[in-house]
């Protein structure tokens, strides 16, 4: 395997099938864009590979939802800063689109594909301070403004729902505001106001959403449910700056696993009826990190 000392940004990300890790981590060193994964079960003798998707490259802000599988098991990436791209992984290679030319489009960026493989996008224009949502359609994307009420459109995490419905949940001027599309047609509300970061989401099976988030004026991990008409939330970690690079995934029962960061620490909590299990994962901070589990509904944290 090609060594590399170079100091990188980290944006992880992991996908787990059938017990190896099919896609981990996507990295920023100078101006290029590297793809690192282990097709292999974890505790093998194989090596890591790394591959430079694109040469050069500038993306910052990235989300934990900003990279998928899809059900053929391609990869599916979005990022951007100067401008949005799209790229995809198939036949062993990587094909790239640029998806909004938009000056300062991008950071932000989440990623969900829905029943059909389509891949639906949602980041923050930061020149118009708004929300944008892409689909694409063909070989293009159609594009359009969700939100420009004040400047939104940071921590999206877009969600797509069995019916196909697409929610966005993204931090607006003084609040956490929730868009939701059907059709043609979004609504918006803001069902927790304050300074909403590190937005996280996970739909369920039956079309609920779970959700997670940073309340970062008093520092609290906080934990949302909306039941399809209505939300409610409860605090999971009032310790010192909790839920920082919050992500959150459920099990096969349909419990939330999250993993974040507080005080300096790497944290995880899953939810045991009505009370929260928390405990340190590691004693170094974890920087948008990135949740999933293993076949065995195990935490694993990259």
């Amino acid at each position: 395997m090609k060594q590399r000392k170079e100091k990188r940004n980290l944006f992880s990300y992991e996908v787990w099938i059938g017990g190896n890790i099919k896609a981990a981590i996507f990295s920023m060193c100078l101006l290029s864009f590297s793809f690192i994964f282990c097709d292999v079960p974890v505790l093998s003798d194989q090596e890591w590979q790394i591959e430079d998707v694109i040469y050069p490259v500038d993306f910052d802000v990235m989300t934990d939802r900003y990279f998928c599988l899809d059900s053929a098991g391609n990869l599916h990436c979005a990022c951007g800063y100067e401008r949005l791209f799209y790229y995809v992984m198939e036949n062993g290679r990587w094909h790239e689109v640029l998806v909004d030319g938009t000056l300062r489009t991008g950071m932000h960026a989440s990623l969900a594909l829905d029943t059909q493989n389509t891949p639906h996008i949602a980041y923050h224009d930061e020149m118009a301070g708004t929300l944008r949502y892409a689909k694409k359609s063909g070989d293009m994307f159609e594009i359009e403004i969700v939100d420009d009420n004040g400047v939104c459109g940071q921590y999206t995490s877009i969600a797509i729902v069995p019916g196909g419905g697409v929610h966005i949940v993204y931090k607006g001027p003084e609040s956490l505001r929730h868009a939701v599309c059907s059709g043609d047609h979004w609504t918006i509300g803001s069902p927790w106001l304050g300074q909403a970061a590190y937005i996280s989401v996970q739909p369920d099976p039956a079309g609920n959403l779970h959700l997670c988030f940073q309340d970062s004026v008093n520092g609290d991990l906080i934990y949302g449910y909306y039941d399809g008409s209505s939300w409610s939330f409860e605090t999971v970690d009032n310790s010192e700056d909790a839920g920082k690079y919050s992500s959150i995934i459920l099990d096969d029962t349909g419990i939330p696993h999250v993993a974040y960061s507080a005080n300096g620490s790497l944290y995880y909590a899953v939810r045991n009826l009505d009370n929260w299990e928390i405990q340190r994962a590691d004693w170094d901070d974890g920087e948008w990190l990135s949740i999933t589990l293993d076949a065995e509904n195990l935490p694993v944290i990259s």
